[in-house]
């Protein structure tokens, strides 16, 4: 069989057959996720989204299950700790999607603004 990303040879048994693509090894695989995401598909670190890690490292502490990382611009691969924002609920992070909260409300939010308080 052949690795679908660096088409090197390998074995496979049988009852490993359960996709359309197959690797030779985890990196192969890595590799070939990230070509293939999707733009709407959150970035990972492990189980965990790469902006909550971000956020938790930034502030000093784990996120609760209620806080929301916002991007500020929208874009979910844009994880610059500028672009993040750290909401306490999900009803805070409608308002903001809603243009209900200022601008003011929004800035202190940031994550570079909460640095300083964590």
């Amino acid at each position: 069989m052949a690795c679908s990303l660096c088409d090197s040879l390998y074995y496979r048994h049988k009852a490993e057959f359960d996709a359309n693509h197959y690797f030779c090894s985890r990196d192969c695989y890595m590799e070939w996720r990230e070509i293939n995401r999707k733009r709407d598909v959150y970035k990972k670190i492990g189980a965990k989204h790469q902006h909550r890690v971000l956020a938790e490292s930034v502030l000093g502490r784990a996120l609760t299950a209620d806080e929301v990382v916002h991007h500020i611009d929208e874009d979910k691969h844009n994880n610059a700790i500028e672009n993040l924002a750290v909401f306490p609920n999900a009803s805070e992070h409608m308002r903001c999607h809603t243009g209900k909260m200022s601008s003011a409300e929004l800035d202190k939010c940031r994550l570079t603004t909460l640095r300083g308080v964590a």
